[in-house]
């Protein structure tokens, strides 16, 4: 069985893929409430699947809380139940169900940041899942930079369309807004071979947390005479 743990987004969803690699169900977090809903939502999993052969996770980028939330639950998890653990980038899931659910050659997932900022990337079809494409590569930009971008080839979604239209954005925007635990499983299942112990799981956030950005101006603000 493989466990996949999706907490990047608010929409927070787990599923699991048994011992053929079939979706055998996914299950919604609820909005905003993953550190208490995820743990007992697994627990009633494992009574009725047995425990994991493998996990699977969103490794971000998305939310500061939701992807400690994941990765802290799933790494503890680990420990008591042993199993390695595939990470996936919440990118290039969004961009796997963007490029399935549209007739598109290439996907322009965009997830919302703080600020007027959005993650975003550029994915093409591969044979193992969707690719970067050098020109956009995964990190953090501002919304109004993505929105000038002009792609006739591409499908956007992702929770951060919406800061781009502010700004005249003109790609065309499917229907996929966040990405899905059961999507996260299907492409962990096609490179099992690359997972890694649970101990080496790290987030990808792309920016500074408020915290640490609050620490950062307080200190250039030391250094000013």
């Amino acid at each position: 069985m493989l466990l996949a743990i999706e907490t990047a987004t608010r929409e927070g969803t787990v599923a699991v893929l048994d011992d053929a690699g079939e979706i055998a169900g996914t299950y919604e977090l609820g909005e905003r409430n993953h550190a208490v809903t995820l743990a007992p939502l697994v627990a009633s999993l494992l009574e009725a699947h047995g425990p994991p052969d493998l996990y699977a996770i969103d490794a971000g980028p998305g939310s500061f809380t939701g992807l400690r939330v994941g990765m802290a639950f799933l790494k503890g998890l680990a420990r008591s139940r042993p199993g390695p653990v595939v990470p996936v980038r919440s990118l290039e899931v969004l961009a796997a169900q963007i490029l399935e659910a549209a007739d598109a050659s290439a996907a322009l997932p965009v997830l919302e940041a703080s600020g007027q900022y959005v993650f975003a990337a550029r994915y093409v079809g591969g044979p193992s899942g969707p690719e970067v494409d050098p020109s956009l590569p995964v990190g953090l930009y501002r919304a109004e930079a993505i929105a000038a971008r002009r792609d006739a080839d591409a499908v956007a979604g992702g929770t951060g369309v919406a800061k781009l239209t502010a700004h005249g954005f003109a790609v065309r925007v499917g229907g996929e807004r966040v990405p899905r635990a059961e999507t996260v499983a299907r492409l962990a299942w096609r490179r099992r071979s690359e997972a890694q112990p649970a101990s080496r799981l790290e987030p990808e956030y792309h920016q500074p947390s408020a915290a640490e950005a609050n620490l950062a101006r307080a200190l250039e603000k030391q250094k000013k005479p």
